[in-house]
């Protein structure tokens, strides 16, 4: 017993010792009319130059509006690196569930797809992601369906609700 506990021992460190963790995320807000505030942490592993997988988890409150929740788990494949800078693709599952202020109801969207983006290392660290829209399919609920971007159907969007900025630490 004391040697497979030794091996799965050892195998965990040979695995944690090439391990490439990363966590971090993103906020947003505005404040004014139309206020919000959004807190979205990730975290993922990196299984090497090319391949990684993570998930993000987010909460966003909007004001006199509505509040979400989404999900995000992700594979990502960085198919550029043009060092210091780094393309990649992330196909991923986003779940949505939203809670209008004026509806006793909570919706919910399903998309997936792939998110194109850009990473850039500060140093061994550090890194600044930026993610630059969706390609993919979405079924959304029909009360919504139209509504703050969220559509039916397949579909490419680029626009400014598209865009996200972050920060990631690497283990």
């Amino acid at each position: 017993m004391k040697k497979v506990l030794t091996v799965i021992a050892a195998a965990f460190v040979a695995v944690a010792a090439h391990a490439q963790f990363y966590a971090g995320g993103a906020i947003g807000f505005q404040s004014g009319d139309n206020s919000y505030f959004v807190v979205a942490p990730e975290a993922g592993y990196s299984f090497n130059d090319q391949f990684s997988v993570g998930a993000v988890v987010g909460f966003g409150t909007f004001k006199d509006s509505h509040n979400q929740f989404t999900i995000n788990p992700y594979v990502r494949w960085t198919f550029a690196d043009w060092s210091p800078v780094k393309l990649f693709l992330d196909g991923s599952f986003d779940f949505t569930s939203l809670h209008l202020d004026n509806a006793d109801k909570t919706y919910s969207c399903i998309q997936f797809g792939v998110k194109p983006g850009v990473a850039l290392p500060l140093n061994e660290k550090l890194s600044l992601v930026a993610h630059l829209g969706f390609i993919g399919f979405a079924s959304v609920d029909d009360d919504i369906n139209g509504w703050a971007s969220y559509q039916d159907g397949f579909g490419a969007n680029f626009s400014g609700n598209d865009l996200t900025f972050g920060v990631y630490y690497n283990f």
